[in-house]
C-alpha cells in the first residue's frame, strides 16, 4: 500500500484539501470590505458551506481512495471525483462569490486557494499513477 506513488499522492492531496477548512486560513482577500462573506475583506473557506463542504469532502474522499489499492478502478474513479468535485468548487463556486461581491478588481489569493490548486495538480498525479499501475497489472496480466 505505501510502497506505491499513488498512495503519497493521495496522502499529500488529503492534506492539501484539508489545510484549506483551517478556520485561520483564507481563500481569498481584498483591498476593502464587501458585502457578505467580504465584509471582513477576508473570505475563509470555513465561511461558507459549498467551500467547507467541498473540502471535506474531497479530503476525505482523496483519504479513502488510498485504502481502495486493491481495486484500482474504484480507486481511480474516487480520487477523480475528489478532483473535480475540488476543482468545480474552489475554482468556480470561489470565484463566483468573489465576482458576486463586485470587487474582482481587488481579488487577491491566499493561501487556501493556493492549496487547493496544488492539490488539484497532486491528485491528478495519483491518478496518472494509478491510471499506469492499472495498465502494468493489465500488461502482466497477458503475459501470463
Amino acid at each position: 500500500m505505501i510502497q506505491r506513488i499513488q498512495t503519497i499522492w493521495l496522502l499529500v492531496t488529503a492534506v492539501l484539501f484539508g489545510l484549506e477548512y483551517w478556520p485561520e486560513l483564507s481563500f481569498a482577500s481584498t483591498m476593502s470590505p464587501g458585502e457578505g462573506v467580504f465584509a471582513d475583506s477576508l473570505l475563509k473557506t470555513s465561511e461558507d458551506s459549498v467551500l467547507s463542504g467541498a473540502s471535506l469532502t474531497s479530503a476525505l474522499m482523496a483519504l479513502i481512495a488510498v485504502f481502495l489499492y486493491k481495486n484500482r478502478e474504484s480507486q481511480l474513479i474516487v480520487a477523480a471525483l475528489s478532483g473535480l468535485i475540488q476543482a468545480v468548487a474552489f475554482i468556480g463556486w470561489g470565484f463566483y462569490l468573489v465576482y458576486k461581491s463586485g470587487l474582482f478588481q481587488q481579488f487577491r489569493a491566499d493561501f487556501a486557494l493556493y492549496s487547493g490548486m496544488a492539490g488539484i495538480f497532486v491528485n491528478w498525479l495519483a491518478t496518472r499513477a494509478i491510471r499506469k499501475d492499472a495498465a502494468l497489472v493489465k500488461s502482466m496480466d497477458r503475459l501470463r
